[in-house]
């Protein structure tokens, strides 16, 4: 083996470390072929990804000179291993990730083929040979096709795309169909759009409609890279998306805030006219604001405060006023459906997190009113006289059916009869509340045990009839004990009780 082979080994096997670590997934290599090529200011760009290739195709102005020395430094094996060294740690910062992305797949075969201000030139890398034309079959642009097997990644290369492609500003292409367009931000209350042209940059603002965190999402050519977490700025829930290609300071993080203020002004202003779940995000947002900082710039005149049973609403400073005269009452907004005894006072209907700004922060003292008792209505009165007439109606139907399969002590077994003697004269000599005019019968029925009836639907003089299954397991066994030891009669009360 030459040393020309032995470095280009070493520069391939550095080559594809560094794109595992530069990238993550080995599927997101694609997402960086299609950021370089809008850095070439292309405006349309082609995909086409099957299971032996990938292909991108732009109409940009094309790989400029350095980029095409780079590749042959990287992939000519007869350039020194120091050139090629420097060639791989220049392909590792944020500008030259597109080329670092050539290499993450461990391809097979590479060909590239451009065309730019100095003319056209295609390059074909096999086996460790490169091969240089002047000559390719584009008018404009830059196409650059990778063949490598990749059975396992085709699906989610696809799916990485379509996530990351989906807020750039241009038409992309993914196997002849057109990667769909979202908003950035699709789940918030409030956006607002600001272009600064003097350095390049576009920024939006949006308040979330949930969550207490700011996030803050950086883009470059409408593709995200990086995105991170702050607590709230100044009091100030937000997420941020930065067309920006480097890192994010601090200095850039204050003018956010500054935007996010006006966005809160804008709900503080416009509360009124939101749905519920808006108006109770903006007020949540606001509270913590004024907790965080003390600021009243929103507070003070924010209407959020419903005067019970009215459409009126108050600010903070009318509340005050009025707390300076006579005292405030209030009811839970989630219970104002329920009756309650204002005696024409002033009263408030206030959610938890309202209430708690007034009594904690603002030092207003608030009695909250308890409902009153509510008259039950006709038609629940009817339906529990009902119910308890239908009780009584069956109870005494079971009684009357199961007395009609009462067993005659003729028809019963010496041991049954004993049994029923025995059970009765216990119950009469008990001092027991719970055996007071109760007589016991053997019945036939399938039916289970019967309760004792309510006492109030019988006279004091009626006995009433304990009816007990003839062929139920408990009362063979009992009767077996029965038999066994008379004396233990007590063992067959806890059934009666049941």
């Amino acid at each position: 083996m030459n040393n020309y082979s032995l470095f280009s080994i070493d520069v391939n096997s550095h080559l594809e470390k560094a794109a595992k670590h530069t990238f993550g997934s080995s599927s997101h290599y694609p997402v960086e072929l299609v950021r370089a090529a809008l850095k070439r200011e292309a405006n349309k760009i082609n995909i086409h990804i099957n299971h032996n290739k990938i292909c991108i195709q732009d109409n940009g102005s094309g790989m400029d000179r350095a980029s095409i020395e780079t590749l042959i430094t990287l992939l000519d094996p007869s350039k020194p291993a120091s050139q090629k060294e420097e060639a791989v740690e220049k392909i590792q910062t944020r500008n030259g990730f597109g080329l670092l992305a050539i290499f993450a797949s461990s391809p097979e075969k590479i060909l590239i083929e451009n065309v730019s201000s100095y003319g056209k030139t295609q390059m074909l890398f096999k086996n460790n040979i490169i091969k240089k034309n002047r000559y390719c079959n584009l008018n404009t642009g830059t196409r650059i096709t990778i063949f490598s097997r990749r059975n396992q990644n085709i699906l989610r290369e696809k799916q990485i795309l379509k996530i990351y492609c989906k807020s750039a500003q241009i038409d992309i292409l993914l196997n002849n169909c057109l990667i769909s367009k979202k908003p950035i931000f699709s789940h918030h209350i409030a956006v607002l759009k600001i272009d600064k042209s003097k350095n390049n940059t576009r920024e939006q603002v949006a308040i979330p409609e949930s969550g207490n965190l700011c996030i803050i999402r950086l883009f470059d050519m409408g593709i995200p890279y990086s995105y991170f977490s702050l607590p709230p700025q100044n009091g100030f829930i937000f997420d941020a998306a930065i067309e920006y290609s480097g890192e994010i300071t601090e200095n850039q993080i204050r003018p956010l805030t500054e935007q996010a203020y006006n966005l809160y002004k804008w709900l503080a202003d416009n509360y009124n006219s939101f749905p519920l779940k808006i108006k109770e995000r903006t007020e949540e947002l606001i509270f913590t604001h004024y907790r965080s900082t003390g600021d009243t710039s929103f507070i003070n005149d924010f209407s959020a405060f419903k005067k019970f049973k009215s459409e009126k609403t108050l600010c903070i400073s009318q509340i005050i006023q009025e707390a300076k005269f006579h005292p405030i009452f209030a009811v839970l907004k989630n219970k104002e459906h329920l009756n309650y005894n204002t005696c024409n006072h002033f009263v408030l209907s206030l959610t938890q997190n309202q209430g708690d700004i007034l009594v904690n922060l603002l030092n207003i003292s608030i009695t909250f009113l308890s409902p009153g008792f509510k008259k039950e209505k006709s038609f629940r009165k009817f339906y529990s006289l009902f119910k308890k007439s239908l009780k009584y109606i069956t109870l005494n139907l079971f009684i009357i059916i199961s007395s009609m399969k009462i067993i005659k002590s003729e028809h019963l077994s010496f041991s049954e009869q004993f049994f029923l003697n025995t059970l009765n004269k216990y119950m009469s000599q008990s001092n027991e509340h719970l055996f007071n005019n109760i007589y016991a019968y053997m019945i036939e029925s399938a039916l289970p045990f019967l309760s004792l009836c309510p006492k109030k639907f019988f006279k004091k003089s009626i006995k009433q009839k304990l009816l007990i299954k003839r062929n139920h397991p408990l009362v063979k066994k009992t009767i077996y004990a029965l038999h066994k030891d008379p004396a233990n009669m007590e063992i067959f009360i806890p059934l009666i009780n049941r």
